[in-house]
């Protein structure tokens, strides 16, 4: 948590003045309240003419006012953050602020409390307030009790380092209304020169003007002679306090303090030997006189060349060379990068792997076709070319040893045979051609590579019906393959058939098409 204001910690002992002791300040214990140190107690200092002489006396050791009075108070009126309030007691008591109680205690030793030495017993403590608002802290006991003082945090400003200026009486700056002595008889006060007001009454002001100051403390003198007087701050804040004291001269006290102010603008500080709630308070010392006092007054304000020293020694920071884009945008765009990047490699992924699928069927292709050449025997040429009709009807003979055709004969001393008549005649059988290739590759292959005979022409290429032929169209038998070389020729051009058939729908399944293979029944 970064602070808003600049804390400066007040240490107030029990005979500053800004305490308003009740019922009364001095008196008797059982009735009300009593000033005293811990090595010097008032019944000693009695005893002591030459202290007796000058009307006041000197306190050794811790100083505290205490009370044997049930329902005594001590009250502190303040502007500040925090309030810590030391003591001792056997006795209940109770503390407020701003009329609510308030039960938080300290643990003794602590800072705020620790200039009492082991005196102190009890702590009782107030944080996180207002800091700019008026509060006022109460302490009530119900039996003994030992009051030591308090410790106030002030609002001194923005944070950072502070300095206090103080102005003593001898500065110009001093504005002097009605009578003031000058007074140098206290070593004790700041360069031994502090002012007195030398008639009580409300034309006695003295006032100072300033400016750049967050905080201020006013100090001056608490003794016997010393009564009631009245601080205004601005013209509009009045307070009442009462210096007196009995026995004990409190030199460079505190009178008045004030936190909080606006260092930009001009303030003024005004004592007035006077207060309107006493207008007529009974002198108690013996010169018959009520006064107040001048000492000095500080002024707490910004160390701004310590500051500006810190600065400078400082290291300047390098001037940023980023582009002002923000770290969440630069994340963002070297996600999406990589995302990018990632899509890109498992598409390159996905293409390298099917090109290579595809190669390694491309070679599994041309493994088959390689063994198919190797295994397979070659496709027998045709007697003839060409396909127009559909279908065909071919007379088969083996009656006789020839037969006759007004086409010319083809050379056929290569099938030529010599062959027995038989004598039935086979009856005429008819011959679907699927597929004109299949039965070009049944007729075997002419030496002479032409066949002239038309009846053959057209049975090859299926351009109509071939009738059986007449006893003068005969010729030798030699010039037609026997019987078994037709079942040969036909079995291996079903084979091939059937083959590449396989082949064609085994590439199919192999490129993904995954339908089985059908095999017709030829």
């Amino acid at each position: 948590m970064s602070l808003t204001f600049q804390p400066y910690n007040l240490t107030l002992p029990s005979f500053s003045p800004v305490f308003t002791y009740l019922p009364f300040r001095d008196g008797a214990v059982s009735q009300g309240w009593n000033s005293s140190y811990t090595d010097y107690t008032v019944t000693s200092a009695i005893l002591n003419e030459a202290q007796e002489a000058t009307g006041y006396m000197r306190g050794v050791g811790t100083a505290y006012r205490t009370t044997a009075f049930d329902g005594a108070s001590v009250i502190l009126n303040f502007t500040g953050s925090a309030i810590y309030f030391c003591f001792s007691t056997e006795a209940q008591y109770t503390f407020t602020l701003d009329g609510q109680t308030v039960t938080t205690t300290g643990h003794i030793p602590d800072d705020a409390c620790a200039g009492y030495g082991s005196h102190v017993q009890q702590m009782s403590v107030a944080t996180g307030l207002q800091q700019n608002a008026t509060h006022s802290a109460t302490l009530q006991g119900s039996g003994a009790l030992s009051f030591f003082g308090a410790t106030v945090t002030m609002n001194a400003g923005q944070p950072g380092p502070k300095k206090t200026h103080i102005i003593d009486t001898t500065d110009p700056g001093w504005s002097w209304e009605g009578i003031w002595v000058v007074e140098t008889d206290d070593t004790y006060m700041w360069n031994g020169v502090y002012r007195s007001g030398g008639i009580y009454s409300p034309s006695t002001v003295a006032s100072y003007t300033f400016s750049g100051a967050s905080a201020i403390i006013l100090r001056g003198l608490s003794m016997f002679n010393y009564g009631p007087y009245t601080i205004t701050l601005d013209g509009t804040e009045t307070s009442g306090f009462n210096a007196s004291d009995l026995w004990w001269r409190h030199s460079e006290t505190v009178l008045y303090f004030a936190s909080g102010l606006d260092p930009s603008v001009s303030h003024t500080v005004a004592v007035t030997n006077y207060d309107p709630n006493n207008p007529n308070p009974v002198p108690v010392g013996p010169a018959g006189a009520i006064q107040a006092s001048v000492g000095t007054l500080t002024l707490i304000m910004d160390d701004t060349a310590t500051r500006d020293a810190v600065l400078s020694a400082s290291p300047v920071p390098a001037p940023s060379t980023s582009s002002g884009v923000s770290v969440s945008t630069i994340v963002a765009a070297v996600l999406g990068g990589l995302l990018l990047l990632m899509l890109g490699v498992n598409g390159f992924l996905i293409y390298a792997w099917r090109r290579l699928r595809m190669e390694m069927l491309s070679m599994r292709y041309d493994t088959n076709m390689a063994m198919e050449k190797d295994v397979l025997p070659p496709v027998p040429m045709p007697y003839a070319l060409g396909a127009q009709q559909p279908s065909s009807v071919a007379l088969l003979s083996a009656e006789s040893s020839s037969q006759t055709s007004s086409a010319p004969t083809p050379h056929t001393s290569s099938y030529m045979v010599n062959v027995q008549p038989r004598p039935e005649k086979r009856a005429p059988r008819t011959v679907t051609n699927r597929n004109s290739v299949e039965l070009r590759a049944m007729l075997p292959n002419d030496d002479v590579g032409q066949v002239g005979n038309e009846n053959l022409q057209r049975a090859a290429t299926g351009s109509g019906t071939v009738y059986p032929r007449s006893q003068s169209d005969t010729r030798s038998v030699g010039s037609t393959p026997a019987l078994g070389e037709l079942v040969t020729g036909l079995s291996a051009l079903l084979n091939t058939h059937l083959h590449q058939e396989y082949v064609q729908r085994e590439n199919q399944h192999s490129a993904g098409m995954d339908i089985p293979p059908e095999y017709r029944n030829d």
